[in-house]
C-alpha cells in the first residue's frame, strides 16, 4: 500500500477531512462534518484516538490469553510425552526384573529339588542293594531249610538236633526279618520314584503358567501402551487443529494491527500537530510571562528612580537657591575645607528613597568572589575579584546599585591601602561587572567604617593605620567630583565602629573598640548651631540593654529612631539583642525582638528594598531580614527580623 492509499485511509472522501471520531452505533469513522449527523441521530461518539487505545488494549489482552493457551497446551503436551515414555520404561524394566526373578527362583527350587532328589535316589540305592543281600538271604535261608530237614534225617541225638535247629532257626527269623525289611525298602524306592516323576511333572505346569501369566501381563500393559499413544496422537490432532484455528486467528490478528498501526500514525499526526501548537502557545506563554516580568521590574525600577529624582530634584533647588546666596556649587562656604557643610534635614520617606536598592552585595571570607544578589529576579550573581586585589578589613558601603571598596590591609603589598574601587553591575550586559578605580584616601588605614550621608557623601570613620594603632581622624569622599575631604575627627581614637545616618542630616557612631569594647554614642550633626561640624558624645539618659560593643549593625528605622543590634561584647560572644535609639531625647530602650541567630556585622551595609531591610552578617554567612510592615503591626503577629532563605534563589 502506498503513502497516498494510506493518506486516503485516513481521510472522509465525501468531506475530504481527516477521521478525528468513531460512531460505536454504525462502527465507522468520521470527520468533523460527519459527526453532526450522527449526533442528530444520538449515536455514541467517541475521539478516534481513545477508540483506538482501547481497541489496541483487546488486541493486545486476546493475544497474550491466546498466547499463554499454547504455551500451556505445549507444556502438557510436552508432560504427556514425558510421562507416557517414563511409563513404558519403568513397565518394561519390571517386567524384566519380574522374569528374571521368577526364572531365577524356579531355576532355584529346581536345582534344590533335584539335590533332594539325588540324595534320595542313592539311598534308595543302597536299600535296593541291600534288598539284593536279601535274596541272597533267601537262598541261604532255603539252604538252611535243607539242612534242617538233613538234621531231622540224619541219626543226630535228638538233644543235639533241637541245638542245631534252634541256631538254624533263629537264623532264619533273622534273615526274615531282613527280607521284610529289604522289601518295605523296595517299596518305599518304587513309590519315590514315582513321585519324583510327579514332582518334575508339577515343576513344568508351574513355570509354564508362571511365564504364560506374565507374557499376559506384559500384552495386557503393551496393550495400555498403545491406547496412551492412540490417545496422544488424538490430543496431538487436537493441538494441531488449534494451531491450524490459532494462525488463523493471528492473521486476523494481523489484519487488525495494520488497521490499529494506520489509526496510531494518524492519532500520532494529530498528536505532533497538537505538540506543535502547544509547543508554540509555551513560548508565547513563556513570552508573555517573561515580558510581563520585565515590565513589573521595570516598573519597580522606574518607581524607585522616579522617587530618588524627586529627592535629587529637590537637593538641586536647595543648591541652586544656595549658589543665589552667594555660595558656592557644593553649598560650602570657602572656608569649609576646614568644616563640613550644613545639611537640609529630611524625611523618613526620603531617606528610604535614598537608601532604596535592588540588589545586594556580599564579599566571601577569603575577599575572592563577590555575590550580587539580586532582589528582584531572585538570582545570585558569582564574580571572581581576584584581579582587583581587595584588602583585608576593608570599608564597604553600597549606594544604590553601586558598591564603594576602600583601604584595608594589603597582603600582597603588606601594607594599608588608601584605594577606593567602586563596583556595579553593567547596564547592557547584566552579567559582567563593572570595575573603577576612584581617588585614593588621604591615608592608608583598615578596620574603618564607611557611612553614607546621602547620594553624594559618604564618610570613612576611625579605624587603624601603620603608625597608629587606633584612629579617630575621619575624611568624607565627595561621589561628584570624585575626591576626598577632610572631616571632624572623632571624639576618641577606636575601630570596628557601628555607624548610620539619620535624615541625611546627622551621623551616630555606636561603640567600637580601643583596646577594649566602649560603649560610646558619639554623633556628628552638621545642623546643630552649637558644636556644628563637631563630633560629641551622646548622654544617654536611659541605657537599658546598651552596653559596650564593637562591629554593630544599625539602621534607620524612623524620622527619629535607629535600630542597633548584633556585634561582639567584652566576652568577645556575639550578641543577638536589639536595642532602638531615640535621636532626639537620646533614649536607649530594649525590644522584645531578638535576631534570629547571633550576629556581627563586619563590613555589613544594609540596603531598603520594597518594605525591608537587609543585612549581611559576617562574610554572608546568613542574610538578616527587618521586615517594616510585620514591626508597624499592633499587636505585631511575629518577630520581623528573620532570616532570608537562599534555598529558593538560583545561582546565574
Amino acid at each position: 500500500m502506498t503513502a497516498v492509499e494510506e493518506e486516503k485511509l485516513h481521510v472522509c472522501s465525501p468531506h475530504e477531512g481527516y477521521n478525528y471520531f468513531h460512531c460505536k452505533s454504525c462502527r465507522t469513522v468520521l470527520c468533523e462534518n460527519c459527526k453532526s449527523s450522527h449526533v442528530e441521530a444520538n449515536h455514541k461518539i467517541s475521539d478516534a484516538a481513545s477508540y483506538a487505545f482501547r481497541f489496541k488494549e483487546r488486541i493486545t489482552k486476546y493475544k497474550n490469553d491466546y498466547i499463554n493457551e499454547v504455551h500451556i497446551g505445549e507444556v502438557k503436551l510436552r508432560k504427556y510425552q514425558l510421562e507416557i515414555q517414563n511409563t513404558i520404561e519403568r513397565t518394561l524394566l519390571a517386567f524384566d526384573l519380574k522374569i528374571a526373578g521368577f526364572l531365577k527362583m524356579i531355576r532355584y527350587k529346581t536345582e534344590k529339588r533335584k539335590t533332594e532328589l539325588y540324595k534320595e535316589l542313592e539311598d534308595t540305592l543302597k536299600k535296593l542293594n541291600e534288598e539284593v543281600k536279601c535274596n541272597e538271604y533267601n537262598e541261604e535261608l532255603d539252604k538252611i531249610g535243607i539242612v534242617v530237614e538233613n538234621i531231622d534225617q540224619s541219626r543226630i541225638s535228638d538233644l543235639n538236633k533241637n541245638d542245631l535247629k534252634k541256631k538254624f532257626k533263629d537264623k532264619k527269623e533273622k534273615m526274615n526279618s531282613l527280607f521284610r525289611q529289604g522289601k518295605r525298602t523296595s517299596e518305599k524306592a518304587k513309590s519315590f520314584v514315582l513321585d519324583c516323576k510327579e514332582i518334575e511333572e508339577i515343576f513344568k505346569m508351574y513355570e509354564q503358567t508362571t511365564v504364560n501369566n506374565l507374557a499376559k501381563t506384559y500384552e495386557n500393559e503393551i496393550a495400555n501402551i498403545k491406547e496412551c499413544e492412540i490417545k496422544l496422537h488424538e490430543k496431538s490432532q487436537e493441538l494441531r487443529r488449534e494451531n491450524e484455528k490459532q494462525v488463523q486467528i493471528r492473521q486476523q490478528n494481523e489484519a487488525i494491527t495494520r488497521e490499529r498501526t494506520n489509526l496510531e500514525e494518524a492519532v500520532k499526526e494529530l498528536q505532533q500537530e497538537k505538540a506543535k501548537l502547544n509547543g508554540e502557545i509555551d513560548k508565547l506563554n513563556t513570552r508573555f510571562l517573561a515580558t510581563k516580568k520585565s515590565v513589573e521590574m521595570l516598573e519597580e525600577e522606574n518607581k524607585r528612580k522616579q522617587e530618588q529624582l524627586e529627592v535629587l530634584s529637590s537637593l538641586i533647588t536647595e543648591k541652586k537657591e544656595d549658589i543665589k546666596r552667594g555660595r558656592d556649587g557644593d553649598g560650602i562656604k570657602q572656608e569649609a575645607a576646614k568644616k563640613p557643610e550644613s545639611s537640609k534635614e529630611v524625611s523618613y520617606k526620603e531617606v528610604k528613597a535614598v537608601f532604596d536598592s535592588t540588589m545586594l552585595y556580599i564579599f566571601d571570607q577569603k575577599l575572592t568572589t563577590l555575590f550580587l544578589y539580586h532582589l528582584v529576579q531572585k538570582t545570585v550573581y558569582k564574580f571572581n575579584v581576584i584581579e582587583y586585589k581587595i584588602a583585608s578589613n576593608c570599608g564597604c558601603v553600597q549606594i544604590g546599585d553601586s558598591f564603594f571598596v576602600s583601604g584595608g590591609f594589603d597582603t600582597f603589598n603588606v601594607q594599608f591601602s588608601k584605594r577606593l574601587l567602586k563596583l556595579n553591575l553593567m547596564e547592557e550586559e547584566k552579567q559582567k561587572l563593572s570595575a573603577q578605580w576612584k581617588k585614593d584616601m588621604s591615608v592608608g588605614k583598615s578596620q574603618h567604617k564607611l557611612v553614607m550621608l546621602d547620594l553624594r557623601y559618604f564618610y570613612s570613620l576611625g579605624g587603624k593605620s601603620k603608625e597608629k594603632k587606633f584612629l579617630n581622624t575621619c575624611e568624607r569622599y565627595d561621589r561628584n567630583e570624585d575626591k576626598w575631604e577632610p572631616a571632624p575627627n572623632l571624639t576618641e581614637p577606636k575601630l570596628n565602629i557601628g555607624a548610620t545616618s539619620i535624615n541625611g542630616s546627622a551621623i551616630f557612631a555606636f561603640g567600637g573598640f580601643k583596646g577594649v569594647y566602649c560603649g560610646t554614642i558619639e554623633v556628628l550633626d552638621l545642623n546643630d548651631p552649637k558644636d556644628k561640624g563637631k563630633w560629641k558624645a551622646v548622654k544617654v539618659t536611659n541605657a537599658s540593654g546598651w552596653a559596650a560593643r564593637g562591629e554593630v549593625g544599625c539602621f534607620q528605622c524612623s524620622d527619629k529612631e535607629i535600630y542597633v543590634f548584633g556585634g561582639i561584647d567584652q566576652t568577645g560572644e556575639c550578641n543577638d539583642e536589639i536595642i532602638k535609639f531615640n535621636a532626639k531625647e537620646k533614649v536607649v530602650s530594649k525590644t522584645l525582638w531578638k535576631l534570629a541567630k547571633k550576629e556581627w556585622f563586619t563590613m555589613a551595609t544594609p540596603v531598603r528594598f520594597n518594605d525591608k531591610v537587609l543585612i549581611a552578617g559576617f562574610f554572608g554567612s546568613d542574610i538578616h531580614s527587618f521586615s517594616e510592615a510585620e514591626a508597624n503591626t499592633n499587636p505585631p503577629s511575629g518577630s520581623p527580623w528573620t532570616l532570608v532563605d537562599l534555598k529558593e534563589w538560583k545561582l546565574n
